[in-house]
């Protein structure tokens, strides 16, 4: 009897062991694994390789300068005449293709308007999740002190969405672009292109400056 005690107290002490380690194994897996709440970089779950990089490095692209939706075709004309010269082909797009809208904020509350933007299913942040598409040369800027961010927003109409995002006081704005003709793609091997690119976003009435991969 005494020895059946004593089998049944070992096992109990056994499966408290297993049970004690299962739970803190699972806890451990809790906290390295991400939160709903936290941010993940597009590009860590989407890593390129280096022969990926390298393919899209001898990909034709042409420029698309991002513009707020207020400014004038002129200073949108004399932009594109300083950085890729008068005499090249351009379209002026008043309803960008990728980036169609984009948060400016105080460094403040930033980051509470890109949290709302993020949970929002008819918003997208940045760059596309496929990298063949277009990429921005810088996805987070800093003009006069704020913040900018590129976004995209679907849905059969785009002022209603914006206006449904500004109810809930999200400064968020529309865009307009100019778009460099095909004839004159580059690639990143151009380093006269790429170097207006670079200077391009650097002026404060640029909000951001694509590079469009070509189909072809």
């Amino acid at each position: 009897m005494k020895k059946k005690v004593m089998f049944v107290m070992l096992i109990l002490i056994f499966l408290s062991g297993v049970i004690s380690g299962c739970i803190e194994n699972n806890n451990q897996n809790t906290e390295n694994s991400p939160s709903g709440n936290q941010t993940v970089n597009e590009s860590e779950l989407n890593p390129l390789t280096q022969k990926e990089t390298e393919m899209l490095d001898k990909m034709l692209w042409v420029p698309e300068i991002i513009f707020d939706n207020n400014t004038s075709d002129s200073v949108i004309n004399a932009t594109v005449d300083k950085y890729f010269g008068e005499n090249i082909p351009r379209k002026i797009i008043d309803e960008p293709l990728y980036v169609n809208s984009y948060l400016r904020s105080d460094k403040d509350l930033f980051e509470g308007y890109k949290a709302y933007l993020q949970n929002d299913s008819l918003v997208e942040i940045g760059n596309p999740a496929s990298p063949w598409v277009y990429k921005i040369v810088e996805y987070e800027k800093v003009i006069d002190g704020d913040i900018i961010l590129p976004t995209h927003i679907s849905g059969e109409n785009i002022s209603d969405e914006l206006n449904r995002i500004r109810d809930y006081e999200i400064p968020i704005k529309r865009t307009k672009s100019a778009i460099i003709s095909t004839s004159f793609a580059a690639d990143n091997s151009d380093s006269k292109t790429t170097a207006a690119v670079d200077e391009c976003n650097k002026d404060n009435t640029v909000l951001f400056v694509l590079k469009v991969y070509l189909k072809c």
